[in-house]
């Protein structure tokens, strides 16, 4: 669960500096960096699928072992 928590950061990452790169590369500044999956290449967005799905298992994960905590 550990190396796929890390593996999703990375990609997570990894698209939103390259997003802010090509931002600020066409000379845009005070906008919001937005990141639309259609215009990403195939494997960018299955990367992006993959780590979308990630967080929802971890987010189930989480709310499953606190679930119980408070009754």
């Amino acid at each position: 669960m550990a190396e796929r928590m890390l593996a999703t950061w990375h990609t997570l990452q990894t698209l939103r500096l390259q997003q802010e790169q090509i931002f600020h590369l066409k000379g845009r500044s005070g906008l919001a960096v937005s990141l639309n999956p259609n215009e990403l290449p195939h494997e960018q967005r299955h990367a992006l699928k993959e780590a979308l799905e990630a967080i929802a298992v971890i987010q189930r994960h989480v709310e499953i072992i606190y679930s119980g905590m408070g009754e």
